[in-house]
């Protein structure tokens, strides 16, 4: 591990202002969005699905100027990420031969350190094989050869690995990141343009949290904001973090703005936690890993979601509840020694 680097990343959740159709316009408000997260020491910069073009273009997508122009505002954003080792996670379309696929571009340094594509199938985007052997190279700027990879973790040289996976991918019964934990990764990052409905907001907190839970992850969520179209539905921008079961950053939903909201993970707390249970023992699928240079640290844990009383909850119901429940495990075991001991006489001690 570099020696300077503390353990502790910082990830930030963008949920950047949209020009729905503008690549152009998205990638420089992209641009200062990633510049202020960096300044603040955000070693990974997340944004919401097709954040390049806008997730709602509809048939636009067809559009061979759509796409190429979504190509130049990369460029855009490549440049703009020179000098930096940060890295800058955004959403375009990729129209390879008669496909066209939903993709994620993880930028960093100046070069674009590999591709991620949605395996789910939709209207205007194709499906991408889940198999190593069908990844497609594809020539993406200045003639660099990029990889298009349907299921892939990306891994820096001091042991902090993340995978990305797609909204529509996240609701399946075994969703990609269940595979990308199970190969170590301590961090997913989704993308996703979630439409809002009236229970919606609470249905996403809940799935978050429930995910960080169940991966032993921290899981980030960042999904299209306002500005999308609202011919059909309306999306909120909502951007949330959670780790161990709980929501540890959020954003203000609805914002005409650009937001960001950070959390600091720790990797190596993750790693201990699933030593304890095993939990790579039942590693599966095929999963390709890119190597990245080393991410920068946070030099502080300024978000580490840290709290005076670890075990008590904040919420009175729920401490309540938590309460209740020892006393019944108390109470259960002792009244099961009374009945296998027919004792006529108890003598309890309480400790503490």
């Amino acid at each position: 591990m570099d020696k300077q680097c503390n353990g502790i990343y910082r990830i930030a959740c963008a949920v950047p202002k949209l020009t729905l159709g503008d690549p152009a316009a998205n990638a420089a408000e992209i641009a200062k969005v990633f510049a202020d997260a960096t300044a603040n020491g955000a070693s990974i910069v997340l944004t919401p699905e097709l954040s390049l073009t806008g997730a709602s273009c509809g048939d636009l997508f067809w559009h061979r100027e759509l796409v190429e122009a979504g190509y130049a505002a990369l460029a855009t954003l490549v440049k703009a990420t020179k000098g930096n080792h940060a890295t800058l996670v955004v959403g375009l379309p990729v129209m390879v031969d008669s496909r066209l696929f939903n993709c994620a571009a993880v930028l960093q340094n100046g070069d674009i350190a590999g591709m991620s594509v949605s395996t789910a199938r939709s209207r205007q985007f194709s499906t991408a094989c889940v198999n190593d052997d069908n990844a497609v190279s594809y020539p993406l700027l200045n003639g660099q050869n990029v990889a298009l990879f349907p299921h892939s973790i990306y891994n820096d040289a001091n042991g902090f690995c993340f995978g990305i996976e797609f909204g529509d991918e996240a609701s399946l019964p075994i969703p990609p990141s269940a595979d990308y934990a199970l190969h170590g990764a301590q961090a997913i990052l989704c993308m996703a343009s979630y439409p809002e409905t009236a229970t919606s907001s609470r249905e996403l907190k809940t799935a978050v949290k429930a995910a960080s839970t169940r991966l032993m992850a921290a899981y980030a969520i960042a999904s299209a904001g306002v500005h999308e179209s609202t011919a059909d539905t309306v999306c909120a921008g909502h951007a949330l973090i959670a780790q161990e079961g709980e929501i540890v950053a959020t954003n203000a939903p609805f914002a005409r703005e650009s937001t960001i909201c950070y959390s600091d993970i720790i990797p190596k707390w993750f790693d201990a936690q699933r030593m304890h249970v095993g939990f790579a023992a039942e590693a599966r699928g095929c999963i390709a890993t890119q190597l990245i240079s080393p991410l920068p640290c946070a030099t502080s844990p300024d978000y580490l979601p840290l709290r005076r009383m670890a075990f008590i909850p904040d919420d009175a119901s729920e401490l309540a509840e938590l309460c209740e429940n020892a006393l019944s495990i108390q109470a259960s075991a002792l009244a099961k020694r009374v009945e296998v001991s027919h004792s006529k006489l108890l003598v309890v001690g309480v400790s503490g």
